[in-house]
């Protein structure tokens, strides 16, 4: 091989080198783009109504029911788990300052501030109320973020933008540029998806989102079919009406926050 040749071959392995891994493109998004990207649904979803089916899990133990949700952002969240023949099974409603869960099988109620602690003892899942509602709507408001982009880890990172930010990481789609994966890195791992995309009074909703604990074996999916959005919820749905017969236990503590 001629001199000029061998100094061709070293550029290319050099330039190759240098390329990222399949599927990383430094500079597709900025930081700015994946902080409002993460946001969007926030700005444009108000209310939200619909049904369809949940499912929580801890460890072995598996609770699938019919779902109601009525979310209000500047208000709250009220999810009701109900049976196949319209039987109340459970209720959780998650406003800024309490969480109330009545539980109807066993005519009870538990009322508690609205902190992560609260969240784990009566949903067994370990997460923010407020980060929760955020989920529910469809994003998540981390204005301070400085994200950095990153090489996909993992099947469900595949094909997806992914960028980090302190322990966080986030997979963006990149045909709809709309956020697919959120996940906290720790001892308990936190992960957030939100799925199967639709266009619901023009606008853009998730009608899948799961939140859940890998490590820990709790989860929660919510998977809607029917949907509402931007239309009066009755705010009296986010005030607990407690039955005259439930027994009453009230959390008290604000550790957890």
């Amino acid at each position: 091989m001629n001199s000029r040749a061998l100094t061709l071959a070293l550029a290319v392995v050099a330039l190759a080198a240098c390329v990222p891994p399949p599927h990383f493109e430094v500079g597709a998004l900025t930081a700015g783009d994946v902080v409002a990207a993460l946001a969007a649904p926030l700005h444009d979803i108000q209310t939200l109504a619909g049904s369809g089916t949940v499912r929580q899990e801890e460890g072995d133990g598996v609770l699938v029911a019919d779902a109601l949700l009525s979310l209000d952002i500047t208000r709250g969240v009220r999810l009701d788990a109900v049976s196949p023949f319209l039987t109340p099974l459970l209720t959780l409603i998650v406003t800024k300052d309490e969480i109330t869960l009545l539980d109807f099988r066993h005519q009870r109620a538990y009322i508690g501030p609205a902190t992560a602690r609260t969240t784990e003892k009566l949903l067994r899942l370990r997460v923010d109320p407020q980060l929760l509602v955020q989920v529910l709507a469809g994003g998540v408001d981390m204005a301070q973020a400085l994200w950095q982009p990153v090489p996909p880890q993992g099947e469900a990172e595949e094909n997806l933008w992914v960028f980090a930010w302190d322990a966080w990481r986030v997979g963006i789609d990149r045909q709809t540029r709309r956020p697919v994966l959120l996940t906290f890195a720790g001892d308990d791992p936190l992960v957030i998806s939100w799925e199967s995309r639709r266009r619901v009074d023009d606008l853009d909703v998730a009608r899948v989102i799961a939140v859940r604990r890998p490590q820990s074996r709790q989860g929660l999916r919510l998977s809607l079919a029917e949907m509402k959005v931007n239309q009066p919820v009755d705010a009296a749905l986010f005030r607990a009406n407690i039955p005259a017969d439930f027994q009453v236990q009230r959390l008290a503590g604000d550790e957890g926050r």
